[in-house]
Parts: C-alpha cells; sequence; structure tokens
C-alpha cells in the first residue's frame, strides 16, 4: 500500500484530470462508497478529502470527499532526519573545495 490514514497524498492517476491535485488520506473506503468511481477492480481504495479543487468524477461531478484507489495515489511525507537526498545518493556527497 502507498498511503495510510492521515497522509497528504497526491492523485497520480485519473481519467477525469484530477491527477496533480492533493488529498488527504482519512480512512479506508467501504464497498458502498468504492462504486462512486466505479473502480471495483483496482485493489483497495481510501475515502480521501481534497485540498483545493474539488475531484471530478467520470460523469463529470465534483466532490470535496471520494473514494480513490490506492494505486493512484503517492503519499507526501517527511522522510524523517535520517533520508538520504536522491541526488546525494546518484552523485555522492559534495567535496569541500579548499582554495
Amino acid at each position: 500500500m502507498n498511503c495510510k490514514p492521515g497522509d497528504l497524498a497526491v492523485i497520480v492517476r485519473s481519467g477525469a484530470q484530477n491527477a496533480g491535485k492533493l488529498v488527504e488520506i482519512a480512512r479506508p473506503a467501504t464497498q458502498a462508497e468504492r462504486k462512486i468511481f466505479d473502480h471495483r477492480r483496482e485493489g483497495f481504495h481510501w475515502w480521501v478529502c481534497s485540498i483545493g479543487t474539488p475531484i471530478v468524477d467520470s460523469w463529470g461531478d465534483a466532490r470535496m470527499e471520494t473514494a480513490l484507489p490506492d494505486a493512484w495515489l503517492r503519499p507526501i511525507r517527511d522522510p524523517g532526519d535520517d533520508a538520504t537526498d536522491e541526488m546525494v545518493q546518484l552523485l555522492g556527497k559534495p567535496q569541500e573545495v579548499t582554495a
């Protein structure tokens, strides 16, 4: 699973131009809530709350809360104090330059 309750996440996949919108993960979605977008074959779903603009469903209806598949979401988290920057992993630590 990508997300957990309380996470902020970005929608990375959508059939209705929702990609890039920010949401807060509230809780696991119920079976009834999953039918809002009719994504029964998309695996685990979260009930999410939009941060900013509404999420548009396949029929053009806009809503501030809805169910979305976990696979469509990427969490935005503080990696913690022991995290290593991606560029440092790729290029190594910078060297001090002495004049």
